[in-house]
């Protein structure tokens, strides 16, 4: 059983390790309040959150975070629960987009597997490592969705 529940960015805070908070964060070492979070409630309790916010009126910026040890089991069915839940449920919503730092190449590889295209690179956008990064924007159009659960 999976469900998203609102969850506020000090809860989401309060989830999330070192780990996580190093590749969201960019060593700033908090999560912005102005986002939204929905933790992803499982019979073992919260394993992460999405968060999410509006770029328009018909588009979601998002990203994941499922604590490592819970990835091989439920990172795949996060991701397709929530793709179902927003576009069932934001009849406005046309797309739906990501940023990734290119050295994420694991990241980028899960997130094609739901049908997103990269559709863009920021060069030397953020820094991972002491390193400048680029970051591959990646959207996913409701008319691309597949409807997979």
């Amino acid at each position: 059983m999976m469900d998203l529940i609102d969850i506020t960015h000090k809860e989401a805070s309060a989830i999330i390790n070192n780990e996580l908070m190093s590749r969201i964060s960019e060593g700033s070492g908090c999560l912005n309040p102005e986002y939204q979070y929905l933790g992803i409630d499982t019979d073992e309790g919260l394993i992460g959150f999405w968060v999410i916010h509006y770029t328009s009126h018909s588009t979601l910026n998002i990203h994941i975070n499922i604590l490592d040890r819970f990835r091989d089991d439920y990172a795949l069915e996060a991701g397709w629960f929530f793709l179902g839940h927003v576009f069932s449920s934001i009849p406005d919503l046309e797309r739906v987009e990501c940023e990734i730092p290119s050295c994420y190449k694991d990241v980028l590889k899960f997130t094609k597997k739901f049908g997103f295209e990269v559709e863009g690179i920021k060069r030397n956008a953020t820094t991972r490592n002491d390193k400048l990064q680029d970051v591959q924007m990646l959207g996913l159009l409701r008319s691309e969705y597949d409807g997979r659960s």
